[in-house]
């Protein structure tokens, strides 16, 4: 069998190889196609899409805002105007914002394929038949992984296909520069690595992952690969502080999630992934993160212990060979901005963040069948990959109808996890209540409430759904929940406001508007409530002040006060 040198020319864009390439990449389309049909849903869908003003205008200014602020708790400029471009295309039709998902996906597998296949050429010893077989394999696991529905099917993944289609093109101008060392290959792969950046930062991993690259199959690791990294540093230690300070107001205190317990769910996370892409099962939008930690528990023990030993296996097995120990690295490495160690948001782990670390073991796995292939009946091996992938994308069709809409969503979520997904509930509270079914999201709430008694956004909504049916001492109750729970709390000071206002307790109101205010200088509403309880106490002077501060901040109703009150 004719043997490969580790050249990276070895890409050879054959039309054999492109048409493989394009029928896994359709193979993608056709499992996603499904999604077409699905909604939009209440999970970051209304900040990023139907809610969300500011993709509504293609000019300048839209152009100015993402480059410049925050949006959603990133900076991710490029993700917000694929967003405002499929705005301005299909307006909210939601069946083309799950397009251009499809359309990612698709062109990702696409180019996964291309970077299979040039790696296997890249390593030493291996044929060009076994290259094919395990970028094939590799490529169909990442078309059509039931792991991967929710970057895919959720409008809000959108940030995951378009940073790994940034990353994809990176790799594979980086893979062209390590073998003909010009300066366009360099800079077009800094280049493109900054437009990662811009659309998700979990790209920040990159540079360490070209290392890992340079080391195995490249085999060019030294001191100049090593320096030539510095400007994807650079970029990579940019990205993180902006990030780091975008998600500073969202970020779990140490006191909130103790380091110790962090620590104990990133070893478990790492093998919770690896479990679920091994049977994807019982997949859900949202793990709920353990209401108790012990590091005692047989889950969290364990863990530890299959972690270290494929950690010590990886290293053993380097004297055999290198690929085991690049895509276990590979792996632990990509997932580490997403383990938890920052934690941001109170979910233990999500699926979306496999979308780019699954490769190493879906290399493992390609690079296992080609072996299989070649020391076995190659017939029989052909017929698993059949059997597998069917079972894969069966799975993968009945996730994406999870994601249909926001009721089926949380419903999911829920029967999942009926003891311990708090937020599940308060999820599907609100579906509920826009539905009008408010006693059905009362019984929400008053559950999310009994898992997690600490929760505070669920005492206010439950507060709001209280006051809708007319229980205003219960409302008042539930919002001093929420504000003991945080004494920052601007909008239960405003909610609480406006009951103490409707019971007629005008006093207790006015403290409440100005404490809000206090914390929020910004709230218009908060101005405009003050007003009208000073015009209901007769105190026209600061009523007419507090209107037209509303009025300032942009509250239309303010305005109109001040016209009838003839000023």
């Amino acid at each position: 069998m004719p043997q490969k040198t580790n050249s990276t020319q070895g890409l050879s864009l054959t039309p054999a190889n492109l048409i493989s390439a394009a029928a896994v990449a359709f193979i993608a389309f056709a499992v996603f196609l499904p999604s077409l049909w699905n909604g939009f849903v209440f999970w970051d869908d209304q900040q990023y899409v139907y809610e969300n003003p500011l993709i509504q205008s293609l000019d300048l200014e839209f152009v100015k805002t993402i480059f410049t602020t925050v949006q959603i708790s990133n900076w991710h400029p490029l993700t917000m105007l694929s967003h405002a471009i499929d705005y301005a295309l299909w307006g909210l039709n939601p069946l083309g914002h799950h397009l251009t998902n499809i359309i990612f996906h698709g062109v990702n597998t696409f180019l996964f394929f291309l970077i299979a296949l040039k790696l296997g050429n890249a390593a030493k010893g291996t044929s060009s038949k076994t290259s094919l077989i395990m970028a094939l394999v590799a490529s169909l696991l990442f078309a059509i992984h039931p792991l991967h529905v929710e970057s895919v099917a959720w409008v809000s993944g959108r940030k995951d296909v378009l940073s790994t289609f940034f990353i994809f093109l990176t790799v594979l101008c980086y893979l062209r520069y390590s073998s003909k060392r010009d300066a366009f290959n360099y800079a077009t792969s800094l280049l493109l690595f900054a437009l990662a950046l811009m659309s998700k930062p979990m790209a920040v991993t990159l540079p360490v992952v070209l290392l890992i690259l340079d080391f195995y199959p490249l085999e060019n690791l030294n001191a100049k690969s090593i320096i030539e990294k510095i400007p994807f540093f650079i970029l990579s230690a940019i990205s993180s502080l902006a990030t780091l300070l975008a998600q500073k107001s969202s970020a779990a205190s140490l006191e909130t999630i103790p380091f110790g317990w962090r620590i104990l769910t990133a070893i478990k996370a790492y093998i919770f992934y690896l479990y679920k892409m091994l049977l994807p099962f019982g997949l859900a939008p949202y793990y709920p993160y353990p209401l108790e930690i012990s590091l005692f528990s047989i889950e969290y023990i364990g863990s530890a212990i299959v972690l270290i030993g494929i950690t010590v296996f990886s290293i053993v097995y380097l004297k055999r060979n290198k690929i085991f120990f690049a895509a276990w690295l590979f792996y632990l490495v990509t997932l580490l901005p997403v383990i938890g160690l920052i934690q941001v948001g109170a979910q233990a782990a999500a699926d979306r963040y496999t979308y780019l670390p699954a490769l190493g073991p879906f290399m493992l796995a390609g690079a296992a069948t080609a072996f299989f292939a070649e020391k076995i009946n190659r017939k029989a091996v052909a017929a698993g990959v059949i059997i597998i992938s069917i079972a894969l994308s069966l799975l993968s069709i009945k996730q994406i109808g999870v994601w249909k809409d926001s009721m089926t969503l949380w419903s999911h979520e829920v029967n999942v996890y009926p003891d311990t997904a708090a937020l599940g509930y308060m999820n599907r509270a609100a579906v509920y209540s826009k539905a009008g079914e408010v006693e059905k999201s009362l019984e929400d709430l008053t559950k999310a409430i009994s898992i997690k008694q600490d929760y505070k956004e669920a005492y206010f909504n439950r507060s709001i759904v209280y006051k809708e049916l007319g229980r205003y001492d219960e409302a008042i109750g539930d919002l001093n929940a929420a504000i003991e729970l945080n004494p920052k709390f601007a909008r239960a000071y405003n909610n609480r406001g406006s009951l103490h206002k409707k019971l007629g307790a005008y006093e207790p109101a006015i403290k409440d508007y100005q404490k809000a205010i206090e914390l929020s200088p910004q709230n218009a509403s908060a101005y405009f409530n003050l007003c009208l309880a000073y015009y209901e106490t007769g105190n026209m002077e600061l009523a007419l002040a507090n209107a037209r501060k509303a009025a300032d901040l942009g509250l239309p109703q303010a305005a109109e006060f001040i016209r009838a009150q003839g000023f």
